[in-house]
C-alpha cells in the first residue's frame, strides 16, 4: 500500500501541469515554457510561467510557485491531501486507502471540515431539488404555478439544479441531514444552511425557490433563495443568500461559470449579467456563455476569475438606470484588467430574462452585435444627463468620461478615445490632455507601481549566477550531478539560498529514487526557499545546454567549480585583511595577530594554486 507521498509522485508522473493550469489560466507557448497572466495577483504583462519539462510553475510578479499540487492548493484553497484527492478524481485515478486510519469505519472522523461542507452542500442541493420535483408534479400547487409562470420547465430546473425549500416546518433540511448521518447539527450551522439563535436551530431557507451556486468545478458551495409564495410578507426580502462559509466567499463566485466555461473559452467571450434568472434564460435560448455576479455588484475577484478564461466581456444588465449604474461600476473593475468591453443597453422596462421571453433569440443576438464600446456607452449616458452645448456640461462630460478612459492600460486605445472625445465635444485634444493630467494627479498609486515593488521583493537576493547555474545543472543533469557533488564544497558558495538547496539536494541524492525539481521542492522547509527554488528552476541555463560532448561539459563544470572556490578564497583573504586592520592596535595580543597572518598566508598561497589551475598550469 503506497504512502500519500508515494502516491503523489505517481500522480505527478501521470498528469501534465500545463493541462492542470490551463483549466484556470489562458496560456501561450513561450519558448520551451508556457506563459500567462498570474491568477494569484493582478498584472498587465504576463509573468506567470509553466514548465512542462520540469512540471513546475512560477510567477515572477508575486513569487508563487511549485508543482501541480501546489497550484491546486493555492487556486482552490485546499490542503495538500485535499489537492491530492482533487487531482486524482479529476483525472480518474483511484486514490488508495492510506492504511487503517483511513478505513471506511472511521472515515467520518478523519474527513476534513472542508470535505464535510462539500458533502452538506451536495446533500442540500439534492434535497431541495427532490422537494421541488415532488411539489411541481402536482400542477395545482403554488410552486408549480410559479414555475410555469416563469417558464421554468422540469428539464431546465434539472440542468441548473433548481430546488425548493419546503413550505412547512422549520427544520426539514437539518433533521434530514442529521438523520441520514450526513453531518452533525454543528456542521450544519457552520455550513450556513442552518441558523442558531437563542439556543434554537432552524433552516435558513424556508418556503423559497432555491438557486444553487457552484464553484468553477461544478461543486455546490452556496445557495440563493427567492420568495414565490402568496403568503410571503411585504417586507420579506426578495432574495436571501448563504452567508460567508469555508467554501463560499461573497464576490468570489460567478453564477453558472461551471456550465458556461466551455463556451466562454470556445468563443473567447463572456456575457455578464446580474441575476440568476437572466443567466438561466440565456442558456435556454442558446447563449450558453452567460454568467452572473450572483446578484451583487461585480468584484475584483470575480473579474480575475473571468480573466482566466477570456479577455472579452459583454455586459447585459437591466435596462433601467440602476442597471446602467451597475454597468458603470463593473467597468471600473474590468477596464484596468484590459478586458475588451461591450455594453448592451436593453429597453428601460426589460432585463435579459424578460426580453428573451418577449422577443426571442434573434432580436437579442442583434442587440449583442450592436453593443456599444466604452466610449459610446459613456457618451450616451452623458447625452441623456447634460446639455453638451453648454461649456460647463462639456467639462462635466469630459471629466466623467475621462475617469473611465484613463483606467485603460493601452496608451494607443486611450489616445484614440481621447481624440474621439475631443472631436465630439468640439474642443482641442490639448485641453482634454490637460484635464487628463489633473485627474491622474488626484488618483492613488497605480497598480504598475505596486507590481514593481513586488518584483523588487522577489528578485534573486544577490545569489551569484554561476552558483545558480551549477545548481540547475546538478538537478537536471544526472550525468554531471555526481561530478558536481564530489568536487564542490558547499561552504564555498556565497549564495545563502543556493547553499541551502545544495544541502537539500545532497540529502535527496542519498535517500530518494528520483531527483527532480519537484522532489527538491518537497524538501524546502519554508515558503521563501520554495519561491527561490521555482524561480531558479525557470532560469535559462543555455551555457550548459548547447551541443557539447560529455567531456566538454565536464571540463566546463570543473572550471566553474574552480572559479567558485577561488572567489571563496578571495573573500576569506579580504575578511582576514579586515581583521588584521582591526587588530592593528598597541594592546592587541601578538599571538592572535600571528594566527591571522598564518591564515592569510594559507589562503593567499591557495588562491595562487587555484589561479594556476584555472590557467591550466
Amino acid at each position: 500500500m503506497p504512502s500519500p507521498v508515494e502516491f503523489a509522485e505517481t500522480l505527478r508522473q501521470r498528469i501534465d501541469i500545463v493541462d492542470v493550469v490551463q483549466g484556470y489560466v489562458r496560456l501561450k507557448q513561450s519558448g520551451a515554457n508556457h506563459k500567462g497572466c498570474c491568477p494569484f495577483h493582478q498584472e498587465k504583462t504576463p509573468s506567470f510561467m509553466v514548465s512542462s519539462s520540469k512540471q513546475i510553475f512560477h510567477c515572477f510578479g508575486c513569487g508563487k510557485g511549485g508543482d501541480a499540487l501546489k497550484f491546486i492548493m493555492e487556486i482552490e484553497h485546499l490542503t495538500w491531501m485535499e489537492a491530492l484527492r482533487f487531482l486524482a478524481e479529476k483525472y480518474g485515478i483511484t486514490v488508495p486507502n492510506f492504511g487503517g486510519a483511513h478505513s471506511e469505519h472511521n472515515a467520518q472522523e478523519t474527513r476534513t471540515k472542508r470535505d464535510i461542507q462539500f458533502r452538506i452542500c451536495q446533500y442540500a442541493q439534492d434535497f431541495f431539488a427532490h422537494t421541488l420535483q415532488a411539489e411541481i408534479s402536482n400542477l395545482n400547487t403554488e410552486a408549480a404555478v410559479y414555475m410555469q409562470r416563469r417558464a421554468l420547465s422540469p428539464e431546465l430546473c434539472g440542468h441548473f439544479h433548481l430546488g425548493l425549500a419546503p413550505t412547512s416546518g422549520w427544520r426539514n433540511l437539518l433533521e434530514s441531514a442529521v438523520r441520514q448521518n450526513i453531518a452533525t447539527q454543528a456542521d450544519m450551522v457552520e455550513s450556513g444552511l442552518v441558523i442558531e439563535k437563542d439556543s434554537n436551530t432552524y433552516d435558513r431557507f424556508r418556503n423559497r425557490i432555491i438557486f444553487p451556486i457552484h464553484d468553477a468545478n461544478g461543486r455546490p458551495v452556496a445557495f440563493g433563495g427567492r420568495v414565490y409564495h402568496s403568503s410571503a410578507k411585504p417586507d420579506d426580502p426578495k432574495y436571501i443568500n448563504s452567508p460567508e462559509t469555508q467554501l463560499y466567499h461573497k464576490g468570489q463566485q460567478l453564477y453558472a461559470l461551471h456550465l458556461a466555461r466551455p463556451e466562454i473559452q470556445k468563443r473567447n467571450c463572456a456575457l455578464l449579467m446580474e441575476g440568476y434568472m437572466d443567466v438561466i434564460r440565456c442558456h435556454q435560448y442558446g447563449f450558453t456563455n452567460a454568467v452572473a455576479s450572483c446578484g451583487t455588484a461585480l468584484t475584483e475577484q470575480q473579474a480575475r476569475l473571468l480573466n482566466r478564461f477570456t479577455k472579452e466581456v459583454i455586459l447585459i444588465y437591466d435596462g433601467d438606470s440602476a442597471g446602467q449604474k451597475a454597468m458603470l461600476r463593473a467597468a471600473e473593475i474590468l477596464l484596468p484588467m484590459e478586458f475588451k468591453l461591450s455594453f448592451v443597453v436593453l429597453p428601460n422596462e426589460h432585463d435579459p430574462d424578460s426580453y428573451l421571453r418577449e422577443y426571442g433569440a434573434e432580436p437579442f443576438a442583434a442587440l449583442i452585435s450592436q453593443g456599444r464600446n466604452v466610449l459610446q456607452f459613456l457618451w450616451g449616458l452623458a447625452q441623456a444627463h447634460w446639455n453638451l452645448a453648454s461649456p460647463e456640461d462639456k467639462h462635466r462630460t469630459a471629466t466623467f468620461i475621462l475617469s473611465y478612459i484613463l483606467r485603460i492600460p493601452s496608451p494607443v486605445t486611450r489616445e484614440d478615445y481621447i481624440r474621439q472625445l475631443a472631436n465630439g465635444l468640439a474642443v482641442s485634444i490639448e485641453s482634454i490632455n490637460q484635464l487628463s493630467k489633473q485627474i491622474v494627479t488626484q488618483q492613488p498609486m497605480e497598480q504598475q507601481t505596486q507590481e514593481k515593488l513586488r518584483n523588487e521583493f522577489y528578485r534573486h537576493e544577490n545569489e551569484p549566477r554561476n552558483e545558480t547555474l551549477l545548481l540547475i545543472t546538478a538537478v537536471e543533469d544526472a550525468e554531471m550531478r555526481k561530478l558536481i557533488l564530489e568536487h564542490l564544497n558547499i561552504e564555498w558558495l556565497q549564495g545563502r539560498k543556493t547553499g541551502q538547496l545544495f544541502r537539500l539536494l545532497t540529502e535527496l541524492v542519498g535517500t530518494a529514487d528520483e531527483v527532480s525539481w519537484n522532489t527538491l521542492l518537497e524538501k524546502c522547509p519554508d515558503e521563501a526557499l520554495r519561491v527561490f527554488c521555482t524561480q531558479t528552476a525557470m532560469t535559462d541555463c543555455m551555457e550548459f545546454k548547447v551541443e557539447r560532448t560529455s567531456q566538454e561539459r565536464e571540463n566546463a563544470l570543473r572550471n566553474l567549480i574552480t572559479r567558485i572556490e577561488l572567489r571563496h578564497g578571495k573573500r576569506h583573504v579580504k575578511a582576514i585583511s579586515q581583521t588584521l586592520h582591526d587588530l592593528n592596535k598597541p594592546d592587541t595580543d601578538s599571538e592572535q595577530i600571528e594566527k591571522q597572518l598564518q591564515a592569510f598566508d594559507l589562503y593567499a598561497h591557495k588562491n595562487v594554486e587555484i589561479k594556476n589551475r584555472c590557467k591550466g598550469k
